[in-house]
């Protein structure tokens, strides 16, 4: 955490939403709950890289596009900008078994997966960004959402 309380609030929610989603998903029922947590989780992703960039622009830029997960926050963000008002066709609850290429090993029955690009819905005229929507292709699109959340919020938290 960090001394800076606008900061500390958006890692805050941000943590917050990303253990509650996967926390539904593992209480499986919870389809519901995961759904509206995945949304907050992507708002306050989106938030907080906003807020690194407002705080020190240059600096943060330069830092985040050496960051190996930079495109998983680039396809996030697009996700946002193409659909956050029609949140619900992002995702798809996809049944069957799903586990990471992490030492830890979560399996879930179900879980949330991100739409093909083609799939969401049409770009706002201000949102056209071919390099974040190719981010999403190659990095979400198809994959599970939880593992996505987790792999953002461990690159913002990592922020300078």
């Amino acid at each position: 955490m960090t001394s800076d309380p606008d900061r500390a609030f958006l890692e805050q929610f941000l943590g917050q939403e990303v253990d509650g989603f996967v926390e539904a998903l593992d209480a499986l029922l919870r389809e519901d709950e995961a759904l509206k947590r995945a949304c907050q989780a992507i708002i306050w992703a989106c938030a907080l890289d906003d807020f690194h960039v407002w705080r020190a622009e240059d600096a943060y830029r330069c830092w985040r596009d050496e960051q190996v997960n930079r495109d998983e926050l680039f396809g996030v963000r697009y996700a946002r900008d193409r659909g956050l008002h029609q949140f619900s066709q992002l995702i798809n609850l996809s049944h069957g078994w799903v586990t990471p290429l992490f030492p830890v090993v979560p399996v879930t029955a179900s879980y949330f997966a991100w739409k093909p690009s083609a799939a969401l819905p049409a770009p706002d005229k201000k949102h056209r960004d071919a390099e974040r929507r190719d981010c999403y292709d190659k990095h979400l699109a198809g994959r599970p959402v939880r593992f996505t959340l987790i792999t953002v919020r461990k690159l913002l938290l990592g922020a300078p």
